[in-house]
């Protein structure tokens, strides 16, 4: 049964007396408290009050409909912010069971899994994913020539392969290839030549001189969220784009190295890649869609730039732009079998390492511990394409500038890792960003993982002023971001879908601002981590927050987790700014909530915000004073309607702080001495307003309410 609440109680208010401030009657025994529903039935309001429904007569509201590049799922989570968590689970549920080694030892599908699931499925709803069927022949017996023959048919206009001719010295050079290694090839060059067929068609009215523009352009994250620069050649782009068909070109693309790299592994199993002669194995092939290189079991030097490499074995160095599409390379995949290898790019602005630069870029690595070095654009990145980077296993280091570890710009990019105590380092724009109309996933299967996003400007720029520009602007670690044009040229484009989702293991996260499950001018950044006893460090707009017709959210399932502001240490925790959901979820453990400012709950300009902790003994942190622990701000305009933004009097703010377990402490702190204090109101068992019902504030339908009950649910997200 749900139990009912009774007392109204302001977070300034005196202690209250027992009976204003606790549940009617003790509940029995797993008789658990709706605990959102009570705290609505306090203040006089439902379920169907949260949530935003806009009207186009909402004079200066930048309404979704009429926003471009609104990502599809948008609408309805905007109108209904209960299904966020749920959300968020279900894209964390399906990277672990794809990322995990059951699945891949299997199953031959599990990158097409991962792409179809996290990238194309987000962005478009044509297609569902059942079969996925890709008209692809039987290979088995198709000889490299076979697999030439094809290639250069294909850079024909798709003329017939059986007539196509392969210059002598190509075919000369490729014997050097064993038979069993050379059919394998074959394979995958089939399979990428129905990619680049599919490819042709997404790009079939797109003019050569617009790819190449786009195909220059750099550093996105850091104009794009103020509207400093109008790249109008990425809207042309846009809508001359067939985005369906590049979707399918690149399940094409990872279907083709997900096929040969389990072939190379038959071959291993029965002994074929051990030949003495395979460890000196070099050809490079030049064909018209671009140099194949086949490399073997040693330790070799690989240079970038390759249509398609394939490196049998050996610890490895792989230089410059591998496995990284452009306006004259559409097509670029690289597969590494085995070994401790370095992928390393040092080149300012060359785009390296999974990247889809109007073309679509794959890189596989099957195992070993490997390093990945970058600039910008890189590790998983897509800029009005699609790349994918899959490291199955090892204990991996990343580390990039820009645009990288997944990060999507009208476009895909997804970094993925199978498991391994790995680390992320990045100065901003990745771990799981989203810009505009863009999708940028980081999936981490497993192990004890640190995320890095560089948090100060003297090390980095990117100087925010929201923290006296002594912090960067991160975008880093579930994060999606738009184009904010209102303020200027009115060229206002919606932000993406960014998720960070680490399904396992004791994580750290450490970044400064907008980072952490944050979302920006109807961007959607989301953070899911699946376990462990995690830290959360970051500044200012983080750790479930938003602004600006935005969604953020971090849902943690388990663990004794902190979650630690530093610096000016606000606008976090369960922070809306301007008709934004912000939602941090956690389900269980024993967790810590440290902040300084506007934080743990809290609502302004018409948000929705929640912090809501299902079970475990927690604490909370806020300096004395602020507005927080489930509050929401209260305006003029929320009670007498501006013909500027008439909207402010026609929607409704919630803040929410619900605890649902455990032995609680709520403490506030003397900004003086830095000593901590109970809260006035708030403590286990109590239920608390802000604002409070008999101040002067209270109409302006501005709802904060924070409720501590002994055994609480809310049941949509059980």
């Amino acid at each position: 049964m749900l139990i009912g609440l009774i007392g109204l109680i302001g977070l300034v208010a005196a202690e209250p007396a027992a009976d204003e401030s606790a549940v009617d009657s003790a509940p029995e025994v797993g008789d658990p408290v709706d605990m959102l529903g009570a705290a609505l039935d306090s203040v006089g309001r439902s379920r169907s009050d949260l949530g935003y429904r806009p009207k186009t007569y909402w004079s200066r509201f930048p309404h979704p409909a009429h926003t471009p590049y609104v990502a599809p799922f948008f609408a309805d989570l905007f109108a209904e912010p209960l299904e966020i968590p749920g959300f968020t689970t279900r894209l964390g549920e399906g990277a672990a069971e794809y990322l995990s080694a059951e699945y891949r030892d299997t199953h031959d599908d599990a990158a097409v899994r991962l792409l179809f699931h996290l990238g194309l499925d987000p962005r478009a709803t044509g297609q569902r994913g059942y079969g996925l069927r890709f008209a692809v022949e039987d290979t088995s017996d198709a000889s490299l020539a076979d697999g030439l023959r094809a290639v250069f048919a294909r850079a024909s206009a798709g003329r017939d392969a059986g007539i196509a001719r392969v210059p002598d010295d190509v075919l000369r050079d490729a014997r050097n290839v064993p038979d069993e290694v050379g059919r394998v090839i074959a394979g995958l060059l089939l399979g990428l030549c129905n990619a680049h067929e599919w490819w042709s068609i997404a790009f079939r009215d797109v003019p050569d001189s617009l790819r190449t523009e786009v195909a220059r352009i750099r550093r996105l994250g850091e104009t794009q969220p103020d509207g400093t620069v109008y790249h109008s050649a990425l809207a042309d782009l846009d809508a001359r784009l067939d985005e369906p068909s590049l979707g399918y070109a690149a399940l094409f693309a990872v279907a083709a190295v997900e096929r040969a790299r389990a072939a190379l592994d038959s071959l291993a199993a029965r002994g074929a890649l051990d030949a003495p002669g395979l460890a000196t194995l070099d050809v490079a092939l030049d064909t018209p869609l671009g140099e194949i290189r086949i490399t073997g079991t040693g330790n070799d030097v690989i240079p970038g730039g390759a249509f398609c490499a394939v490196d049998l074995g050996g610890d490895d160095r792989h230089e410059g732009a591998v496995a990284a599409s452009s306006a004259k390379r559409p097509i670029a995949i690289s597969l590494d079998r085995r070994g401790n290898d370095t992928y390393t790019c040092e080149t300012e602005d060359l785009p390296a390492q999974g990247v889809g630069l109007v073309g679509i870029g794959v890189l596989w690595d099957v195992s070993g511990d490997d390093t990945y070095v970058a600039r910008n654009l890189a590790q998983g990145a897509g800029l009005a394409g699609i790349g994918v980077l899959m490291d199955e296993e090892g204990i991996d280091g990343y580390s990039a500038t820009l645009s990288a570890q997944g990060a999507g710009f009208f476009g895909i990019g997804l970094c993925l890792d199978g498991g391994g105590d790995d680390a992320y380092d990045l100065d901003g724009d990745g771990q799981g960003y989203g810009g505009v109309n863009g999708t940028g996933v980081l999936a981490d299967a497993g192990g004890n993982d640190r995320y890095y996003a560089e948090p100060y400007a003297e090390k980095v720029g990117r100087a925010d002023y929201h923290s006296d520009y002594l912090v960067a602007a991160s975008h880093a670690q579930g994060v999606g971001s738009g184009r904010r044009g209102d303020l200027g040229d009115g060229h206002a484009w919606a932000g993406g879908l960014g998720a960070l989702l680490d399904a396992a293991g004791d994580d750290h996260y450490e970044a400064g601002n907008w980072s952490q499950g944050t979302g920006y001018w109807f961007g959607t950044g989301l953070l899911h981590d699946g376990g462990g006893d995690d830290v959360y460090r970051s500044v200012y707009f983080t750790q479930a927050s938003g602004a600006h017709f935005a969604i953020g959210a971090i849902v943690d399932e388990s663990g004794d987790d902190t979650h630690e502001l530093f610096e000016n240490a606000g606008a976090a925790l369960g922070f809306g700014w301007d008709f934004t959901h912000a939602i941090l979820l956690d389900r269980s453990g024993n967790d810590a909530y440290r902040g300084k400012i506007i934080s743990l709950g809290l609502s302004e300009i018409r948000s929705n915000a929640f912090l809501v902790d299902l079970a475990g003994d927690d604490t909370y942190e806020l300096d004395d004073g602020q507005l927080g622990f489930g509050a929401a701000d209260v305006r003029e305009d929320y009670q007498v309607p501006s013909f500027r933004s008439p909207y402010m009097a026609m929607a409704r703010s919630f803040g929410f702080l619900l605890d649902g377990g455990g032995r609680d402490r709520y403490l506030v702190r003397d900004t003086e001495t830095g000593t901590l204090v109970p809260h006035a109101a708030a403590r286990d068992g109590a239920r608390w307003l802000r604002p409070e019902p008999d101040g002067d504030a209270w109409g302006a339908e501005s709802y904060g309410v924070g409720l501590d009950v002994s055994h609480g649910v809310v049941p949509e997200w059980e």
